[in-house]
């Protein structure tokens, strides 16, 4: 009997980040934004399926969209992302892209708003290379999207319901897991792993401080033992 190959995933539903869009283009329409392009991994990914760190989205209030990605993710890319117009760039500089996409996308001046929270200074400066007197300086594309998603749907609040009751959980296990000589890492590992178990996705990332640094938020694990108390 011949090997049976690993079944291809269905690329999303293109329905769920059609709606999503939708609301996106009210807000952009509202604050007379055409086009938002988008290098946040979080925000294509509730935009549009895709989880990546290194592509360039660009979506415009008439709907059309394009991708820029990395030629070694563009297969994964084909698969979990809703957008059908997906290039590829050969190097992290997508600027040849950006020189073309500005006359395509026929942006008029003031009407492209971008991200600003995430991105280095250099790659701010690049954008606005390229793109001139076409950003849109009023808003940055973070606000925009934030807006938008300001509206949650009923699954996306019952999501919001169990990834609070994920988080309860874990405080739970870390401490009936925690024991003195045990260092922050391990505990940590045991930690993530029991709520990926009980469902947790497996990028959940766990924050433990002890001693002195106890009283930092969104503190990385590390090397230090766990004391009595």
């Amino acid at each position: 009997m011949d090997a049976q190959l690993p079944k291809t995933p269905e690329r999303p539903d293109a329905s769920v980040f059609r709606a999503r869009q939708a609301q996106l283009e009210q807000v952009m329409a509202k604050h007379g934004v055409d086009c938002v392009l988008l290098n946040q991994a979080t925000n294509i990914h509730y935009l549009t399926g895709v989880y990546n760190t290194c592509s360039w989205v660009f979506l415009k209030r008439d709907g059309q969209q394009i991708a820029l990605v990395l030629e070694s993710d563009y297969p994964v890319y084909c698969r979990q992302s809703s957008i059908g117009d997906i290039r590829i760039f050969r190097t992290h500089d997508p600027l040849a892209h950006f020189r073309e996409l500005a006359s395509e996308l026929g942006l008029r001046e003031n009407s492209l708003a971008v991200e600003n929270e995430h991105l280095r200074h250099y790659q701010y400066e690049m954008i606005e290379r390229f793109f001139g007197p076409l950003l849109f300086k009023g808003l940055f594309a973070d606000y925009i999207v934030q807006e938008a998603r300001i509206k949650k749907t009923a699954e996306e609040i019952e999501k919001i319901r169990r990834a609070s009751q994920l988080a309860v959980y874990g405080m739970k296990v870390a401490r009936e897991m925690a024991a003195p000589g045990m260092t922050e890492e391990v505990l940590a590992s045991l930690v993530r792993g029991a709520m990926i178990e009980a469902g947790a996705a497996r990028s959940t990332y766990i924050y433990v401080g002890s001693d002195a640094r106890s009283s930092l938020a969104h503190t990385p694990a590390t090397d230090n033992l766990l004391n009595e108390g």
